[in-house]
């Protein structure tokens, strides 16, 4: 009984020593070390850059096309074809893409959407004219979102050809390089020159007035 009583109050020693030394200063500091290194864990895991608000400038061109609103439109389409995305897909490496693009969209641009606006708005008593698309070139927009994922908010273009007051049939978009300028890197500055170049073209063959601020 005795040897037993002796280890009892062995046990209790040890047990006493070990709650002692948690008690300490530096077994304190541990425990809080601990907790700051988590709370700095959760912190790093939660942080997100500001919000940011961007003003830049716009100029919208409103191009005049010599042909009524249902031939504009067909020839519009024509120039510019819907893309095929299940053929693309098909295809095993990007340079594949790259190539099958220049045939696919043999003057730049591909449709990516069309929305007729005039069925859209039949029963509303708005009784316009309107086509719109987004006309673009995911090959040549690569080339941005590979430096800033979000000039793709302007990648696809929007454009609407659409038939105005009098009847005649206007092109409406957004010039290129002024809305990737605003993104404020060279690179993607230069891919919007280059589409400038491509929209000054489409206009030509769609033989529309080319603005003289898509060729400076």
């Amino acid at each position: 009984m005795a040897a037993a009583h002796g280890a009892e109050i062995s046990g209790s020693t040890l047990l006493a020593r070990h709650a002692g030394s948690l008690c300490r200063p530096s077994a304190t500091r541990d425990i809080r070390n601990v907790h700051l290194i988590h709370h700095t864990k959760e912190q790093e895991q939660t942080m997100t850059t500001g919000t940011t608000v961007i003003e830049h400038q716009v100029r919208r061109l409103l191009i005049a096309l010599p042909e009524p609103y249902d031939v504009a439109r067909q020839h519009y389409e024509t120039l510019v074809p819907a893309i095929d995305p299940a053929h693309l897909q098909q295809l095993d490496t990007w340079e594949a893409v790259l190539e099958q693009v220049k045939i696919d969209a043999p003057h730049g641009f591909m449709r990516y959407a069309t929305m007729d606006m005039t069925q859209t708005m039949a029963l509303s008593p708005s009784h316009w004219k309107a086509t719109q698309y987004l006309m673009g070139n995911h090959t040549i927009a690569e080339r941005m979102f590979r430096h800033d994922p979000s000039a793709v908010l302007h990648a696809p273009l929007r454009t609407l050809i659409y038939a105005d007051a009098e009847g005649d049939t206007k092109l409406a978009v957004d010039q290129p390089s002024l809305l990737f300028a605003s993104y404020h890197n060279p690179e993607i500055a230069s891919v919007g020159e280059e589409l400038d170049a491509l929209l000054a073209a489409l206009i030509d063959l769609l033989d529309g007035e080319v603005p003289h601020q898509l060729e400076s």
